[in-house]
């Protein structure tokens, strides 16, 4: 406890464009943010993409989710690949507040 009473505890921060969901739990982090993975692209209403290039699992593809005491953050991105669309998948830029 430092001199308030407060207890002191470091968070590990993990910013990756790959998606290693399972290594970065194992190895002991607490947040992640991960991105873009264009959220789809073309996705059916619902924002359920037809086509997923990232192997991750769906509750992770885009936005806020957890991983046992992993939590992290998937961004859409802004953009798009190889079809310049989107379609039931606005672009996004998040902006997240961090608080320990």
């Amino acid at each position: 406890r430092d001199s308030y009473g407060h207890v002191n505890h470091v968070a590990y921060l993990r910013l990756m464009q790959e998606v290693a969901f399972a290594a970065s739990a194992a190895a002991g982090y607490d947040f992640m943010l991960c991105g873009h993975t264009h959220g789809g692209q073309i996705c059916l209403p619902g924002r359920r993409p037809l086509i997923t290039n990232a192997a991750c699992p769906k509750p992770m593809f885009y936005g806020a989710w957890r991983q046992g005491a992993l939590q992290g953050y998937t961004s859409a991105g802004t953009g798009s690949c190889g079809v310049p669309v989107r379609f039931c998948c606005p672009p996004e830029i998040a902006l997240l507040t961090l608080r320990a």
